[in-house]
């Protein structure tokens, strides 16, 4: 039988086998770039994700446990705007590792954030920008809340822009509607229409000029006016809320629910402590500037007339009692939750019942008195016992916080926010002659003195000291 004889390939047809193997491999390396692409988009849609994440539990830990949280959001809606997340340069990645004493406490600029010698993390996210933004929100059903935007944006391993965005809803408490203070112009407009009408028939003042006004004495008064009445005005909202919550306190089944309702309780007298506070923190300078300047000739003629600012005024004495009744009503909510069977609720949230009644207790003797701090340094002392063995960190925090609450003067030393105590130091001591100057005005002595005292609310609550 015959050999088969083999023919060898020509080099045209190699080419020929080469351009067909070719034209069919590019659309697979096409589909596997894209698919690279892919991955890695996904991989950084991930991460972004997870950053995410992270800010938005944050903000909901501070809308639970600060309570300054409502407040902040209000006067920094954007949080500081865009930037980036590495070197401690964005607020919600300041601090990630608990490396600085007192250990328990994460603290931007003492504790580490996302820095080089993270390796991978910090070679991941060194090129992202972060911004948050909070939007007030209102729905009949919902009540007023915070609509919060949580964007982050980077360059692909192309070097085009991308951008993930995560939405969150958080509360926002009520609080007294406050003069726009970084627009005077809007301010002095709001006083005039108080003061004078719907059309005063100029500003603010151009009609102190020509009626021959301390144009000073006008806005501090106007400023007591317009936030006084909105202080009262939300009298009656938050005592339905308090009469919720108090109802839930009696309604609980079991120890579980009855820990809840009464760390909602507390939670809702911060809320409204803090809103006293605020206010109070506001209206010190007014209140000085009329203690030490007012008299009838500065309201100029013709003035405008008493029944614009003589109530307002007055119902300014109210507010020193009443923060001393939110803050013991709110200490009693919460060491009654503590004294709850420890397994009426997690460890985490003991803890911040604990350090939340600490802040009270902290704010009790800064304030109003008793100044002593055995309140503190009792619930500080239960926190070490609780943590001990447990928790590290914590036992380490709390006893660090003993430290710093071994008298107030160290306490007072050390107080965050710092603006709080000036503010209220300045309204206690200008509130009562402030008020006594303008009630005193164009009246019968005994007669303003009379006024001056405020009558008992109609729902007092417990705020018997003896009850802590």
């Amino acid at each position: 039988m015959a050999a088969s004889v083999r023919r060898a390939f020509t080099i045209y047809e190699l080419l020929l086998a080469f351009l067909i193997v070719g034209l069919t491999m590019l659309p697979l390396i096409g589909l596997f770039s894209a698919a690279s692409d892919q991955a890695h988009l996904a991989a950084d849609h991930t991460v972004t994700l997870g950053l995410s994440s992270q800010v938005a539990e944050e903000l909901r830990v501070a809308s639970w446990e600060n309570r300054h949280f409502p407040d902040d959001v209000d006067r920094e809606p954007q949080f500081g705007g865009a930037d980036s997340i590495v070197e401690g340069r964005g607020r919600f990645f300041a601090a990630i590792e608990d490396t600085a004493q007192p250990a328990g406490r994460i603290k931007a600029g003492e504790d580490a954030g996302i820095v080089p010698e993270l390796g991978p993390l910090y070679r991941e996210v060194q090129n992202h920008r972060l911004t948050v933004e909070a939007k007030p929100y209102s729905a009949p059903d919902t009540g007023k809340l915070f609509d919060v935007s949580i964007s982050f944006e980077w360059p692909d391993v192309k070097e085009r822009v991308r951008e993930t965005r995560f939405d969150v809803r958080l509360p926002h408490h009520m609080i007294a509607a406050m003069p726009p203070t970084s627009n005077r112009a809007e301010a002095d407009r709001l006083i005039a229409v108080a003061f004078y009408g719907q059309n005063p028939g100029g500003t603010l003042a151009q009609l102190a000029q020509t009626r021959g006004a301390d144009l000073e004495v006008l806005r501090a008064l106007g400023d007591v006016s317009i936030i006084s009445p909105a202080l009262e005005a939300t009298e009656e909202d938050h005592q339905k809320e308090l009469a919720v919550r108090e109802d839930e306190v009696k309604a609980a089944h079991g120890d579980y629910e009855r820990a809840r309702a009464l760390s909602l309780l507390g939670r809702q007298l911060e809320t409204r402590a803090c809103m006293r506070m605020r206010v109070a923190e506001f209206l010190g300078p007014a209140l000085a500037t009329l203690a030490a300047r007012f008299k009838p000739a500065a309201l100029g003629q013709p003035p405008p007339p008493p029944e614009a600012y003589v109530e307002a005024t007055r119902l300014i004495a109210y507010l020193p009692i009443d923060l001393d009744w939110d803050v013991c009503d709110g200490i009693t909510a919460y060491r009654e939750a503590m004294a709850l069977p420890r397994q009426a609720m997690p460890m985490r949230v003991r803890n911040g019942i604990l350090e939340r009644g600490v802040s009270l207790a902290e704010l009790l003797a800064l304030t109003t008195g008793p100044d002593d701090l055995v309140l503190a340094r009792t619930m500080l002392e239960d926190m070490v016992a609780f943590n001990d063995g447990r928790n590290p960190n914590l036992a380490a925090f709390a006893r660090s916080e003993l430290d710093r609450c071994r008298d107030v003067a160290s306490l007072r030393a050390t107080y965050e926010p710092a603006t709080r105590l000036p503010g209220w130091n300045a309204f206690v001591q200008s509130v009562v002659p402030a008020v006594t100057a303008v009630l005193l005005s164009g009246q019968d002595p005994a007669q303003a003195t009379s006024a001056a005292a405020p009558p008992p609310r109609s729902k007092p609550g417990s705020r018997a000291r003896g009850n802590l």
